[in-house]
């Protein structure tokens, strides 16, 4: 019995890693979509300065090139600084090619909450950037369809993301004192047929809790 039995266990370890070795030959699905979920808590704003400035970034590239988008939070600064709002914005390199302006207040109210999700996409042929899924107390709901830049040369994948660009490259600019949390709550990477798989945890980028 013991003989059998350990043909038996030996027989269950061969066919796992024959299944292991036919798995990892497979090519990799190709991520062709990242979605980033935020959250900005604003512990006491200041409209006389437009306290706090803030603006996030979104790369599909381990670096800030040659392409990516850059969202201001509370300010538009595309023709010209204007208060409130967020604007929505096409790099290439050091020169900006699109901006989206959405005239909305200022960040008024104390211990107030923004939710939103910048998403990334390719088909192969265009790569596109956009702020969805957005909002507020005091904005509503923000972003979607109209809030998309890009036509960016497409890529094959977004292998080479990577969720630390976002994190570095993401800051408040003016005011950080007015805010108690700034984070990147989760990541969802998707395949052609779906979602491939979530990072849950949470990347924060100032806390004063």
């Amino acid at each position: 019995m013991q003989t059998n039995g350990r043909k038996i266990w030996l027989g269950a370890i061969g066919c796992v890693l024959l299944f292991s070795a036919v798995v990892s030959a497979q090519a990799p699905v190709p991520v062709v979509m990242i979605e980033e979920d935020w959250e900005l808590v604003v512990r006491d704003p200041e409209g006389d300065v437009t306290a706090p400035q803030l603006h996030t970034v979104l790369s599909p590239f381990p670096v800030l090139e040659p392409y990516y988008a850059q969202i201001t939070w509370n300010y538009r600064e595309v023709p010209y600084f204007q208060p409130g709002g967020f604007q929505v914005q096409g790099w290439a390199g050091d020169d900006i090619l699109i901006a989206r302006s959405f005239d909305l207040n200022e960040f008024s109210n104390m211990q107030e909450k923004f939710k939103w999700t910048q998403v990334m996409a390719t088909d192969g042929e265009r790569t596109r950037f956009a702020v969805v899924n957005g909002f507020s107390p005091t904005w509503g709901n923000f972003g979607g369809i109209e809030a998309i830049v890009g036509d960016f040369a497409g890529l094959p994948d977004l292998s080479g993301y990577r969720t630390d660009v976002s994190v570095r490259n993401s800051l408040i600019t003016y005011g950080s004192n007015r805010v108690r949390l700034f984070q990147i709550v989760e990541v969802r990477y998707f395949g052609p047929d779906g979602l491939l798989y979530r990072d849950t945890t949470p990347k924060v980028l100032h806390s004063s809790e």
